[in-house]
């Protein structure tokens, strides 16, 4: 059978199930003693051998089958697995996930699982014959329990001999029994309901009743991988209780059953792997990720149909055209949010990377980090939380890595021994902040600026200036690293720079804060959406420009307030509030207006609750815009973010706050002197 059509599936859930067996065994370390996770473990590992032999990637289910017999140590001890084991399985689920990749790319495998199989075979002891019996299936019934079920129906005893090679012995079990039970009531079957999943023997046995002899062995010779079959009518009272560890039902040995089509084994598989509770499954669907992203820019499309069809209804006078457009816009707006609601996932699908990475960190650079995973249900768009994981795991490695003491220098300045890393997601005015927070040294300001005289970014007089606010500036430096030599987990010249340029092309900006001594906090603030964005459209001299609506504080007349000169440059007096008054045509098109003669003014607030006045020339309405994004190079010399196509065909950009903010700080940096023709009342009326 061609199993190509599946494989999209196979590596989707192959991903999530890998992820899944990550997550239980770290669980499973913390507390051996959750027999839920347990079971779990069990579950999901099945299910990945069954799928990997199913689609014919023989080494990843040989692989999978041996671990089981690890997580099997589970069962039998308490105290849950050794460090070596972990480790070991650990090990081997990096192998599968790099066997996945390998399967994405090139359709192969490409694995060894030699080296780890054989680690694995040193873990495990022999089995005891109670663990003996539970692998083949179970022990045989209690004639009496068997008479008793029976009620003196005619009672058929159905023994299927599996083939040597078998490669998933309880799918060909789960096969037959279903078979049998399909055509009567099955009484008892080794392996029992139970041990289903754990069944590794070559003898299937079911005692039925209601049922055609001639009918069940039909039914069961039809299952794949069957060499033999024998059903025959037995007497339940003399029937043996504990038949001797070296006899087996008796088979007689045929010739191999003629091989039948595949189509079963995926449906067996697929029946295994399926959630006990089938309204679950029945909820929810798979999706391609690129028919989402289409779906979205059909949307698009309608929301900048929709925008041109308001201009022109809004020229038009017919009688019931204005009605019949609100309910188009009301629909297609409910359209709108659907389709936003239906590519939005919970950040927990970057949040389950960060447990094995501080386990791994934390180990190999000998520090104790308990991890604290927070707000993992907050949604955000697919394509931000695609783009978050990078970012964040530079965050935690610096944590982990620059960020805590040895467990030895933490008891010695009075610390717990273990460290606690925070990473928190929580919802706020039209999109999310997302917070790293440790408890480790903090930023040494010191440390930072020997550094940077060192790299040639600041000169030793400016050194003995810098502060906590400063050294944090200087950690944003390109390339900028306090690692006195490169290892595998940092020191590489890829700084916190490459993290905020990452937030700042996802319409976000990353806020760093440090205490010496006890610990830094990082934010990390973004939109919930990228594509769709409601905005504030303005009017700067001879272009438009869009100002996002969830960054907008309020809106004012210049003449209603009074504008003073600081340091040369005009601020807006609003009763106890004082922004900076900067004209959106000067900041935008490099023109020279007067922001005080502007008669509108926009206030604005960035990520760093920053709030600045942008002087513009007139308001011209709120609208729903589809964004596009910029050249990078672009965004260097003017602060916009996007640009969108307005229904009359024009093209406005959409202002950076954020940018806009830091080229307004910079330039009053530059400005060592202020002008003294310039200091005070530039003009002033009555409110």
């Amino acid at each position: 059978m061609d199993t190509s059509e599946y494989l999209p599936m196979f590596l989707a859930e192959s991903r999530e199930h890998l992820q899944e067996l990550n997550l239980a065994v770290l669980k499973i370390e913390e507390n051996p003693e959750d027999k839920e996770k347990i079971d779990e473990i069990f579950r999901v590992a099945h299910s990945m051998k069954g799928m990997s032999a199913t689609m014919g990637f023989a080494k990843m289910a040989e692989l999978t089958h041996k671990m089981e017999d690890v997580f099997e140590l589970l069962r039998q001890r308490r105290g849950g697995l050794s460090r070596e084991a972990i480790d070991a399985v650990l090990a081997c689920l990096d192998m599968l996930e790099g066997a996945v990749a390998e399967i994405d790319e090139h359709g192969e495998e490409r694995l060894d699982p030699t080296d780890l199989i054989a680690r694995l075979d040193a873990l495990v002891h022999e089995r005891t014959p109670e663990q003996k019996a539970v692998k083949l299936g179970g022990v045989a019934p209690d004639p009496a329990e068997l008479v008793r079920l029976a009620a003196g129906r005619p009672v058929f005893h159905v023994a299927a001999r599996l083939n040597e090679d078998v490669s998933m012995p309880s799918v060909r079990a789960f096969m037959v029994i279903g078979a049998c039970t399909n055509l009567g009531d099955v009484l008892v079957s080794l392996p029992g309901e139970d041990l289903l999943e754990q069944f590794q023997g070559d003898i299937v046995e079911a005692w039925v009743v209601d049922a055609d002899m001639d009918a069940l062995r039909n039914a069961v010779t039809e299952v794949e991988e069957i060499s033999a079959v024998e059903v025959s009518e037995v007497d339940v009272e003399q029937l043996m209780i504990e038949p001797s560890e070296d006899e087996e039902p008796h088979v007689e040995h045929e010739e191999p059953v003629a091989e039948a089509t595949d189509a079963p084994v995926a449906q067996a598989a697929a029946a295994e792997s399926k959630p006990k509770s089938g309204s679950a499954a029945a909820k929810t669907v798979r999706v391609d990720a690129e028919r989402l992203d289409q779906l979205m820019h059909y949307m698009a499309e309608v929301v900048v149909h929709r925008t041109q069809l308001e201009a022109l209804v809004a020229d038009a006078d017919h009688p019931g055209l204005a009605t019949a457009m609100q309910e188009l816009t009301r629909s297609s707006q409910s359209l709108q949010t659907m389709v936003m609601q239906v590519r939005m996932i919970p950040v927990e699908a970057v949040f389950l990377r960060f447990p094995r990475l501080v386990r791994d960190l934390s180990s190999k650079l000998g520090k104790d980090v308990t991890l604290v995973l927070e707000g993992q249900e907050t949604e955000l768009d697919r394509t931000v939380v695609d783009a978050l994981g990078d970012p964040l795991v530079h965050l935690i490695r610096n944590s982990v890595d620059h960020g805590f003491e040895s467990p030895e220098e933490r008891l010695r300045l009075g610390k717990p021994e273990n460290g606690t890393l925070q990473v928190a997601a929580r919802p706020t005015g039209g999109g999310i902040v997302i917070v790293v927070k440790d408890d480790g040294r903090g930023v040494d300001p010191k440390r930072v600026a020997a550094v940077a005289v060192k790299r040639g970014l600041i000169s030793a007089e400016e050194a003995d200036q810098v502060d906590v606010p400063r050294a944090i500036e200087l950690l944003f430096s390109a390339g900028f690293s306090t690692a006195e030599k490169a290892t595998d987990v940092s020191g590489r010249g890829v700084g916190m720079d490459a993290v905020r340029n990452r937030i700042r092309e996802l319409g976000g900006d990353v806020i760093m804060d440090s205490v010496p001594g006890q610990g830094t906090t990082t934010e990390i603030r973004l939109p919930l959406s990228l594509a769709i964005t409601s905005a504030l459209l303005v009017e700067a001299g001879d272009s438009t420009y869009a100002v996002a609506i969830d960054r907008i504080e309020r809106t004012v007349r210049v003449e209603d307030w009074t504008v003073r000169g600081v340091a040369g440059r005009p601020m807006l007096v609003m009763g106890e509030e004082v922004s900076p008054l900067i004209d959106a045509g000067s900041a935008l098109a490099g023109r020279d207006d007067a922001a005080a003669e502007k008669p509108y003014a926009v206030l604005v607030s960035s990520q760093q609750g920053r709030t600045i006045a942008l002087a513009v020339d007139g308001l011209l309405g709120q609208r729903e815009l589809v964004c596009r994004s910029l050249p990078p190079e672009v965004g260097e010399d003017v602060p916009v973010a996007a640009a969108a196509v307005l229904s009359s065909g024009e093209i406005a950009l959409v202002v950076d706050v954020d940018g806009l903010t830091r080229e307004h700080d910079r330039a009053a940096r530059d400005e060592m002197a202020p002008s003294e023709e310039n200091d005070g009342e530039l003009h002033r009326t009555a409110a």
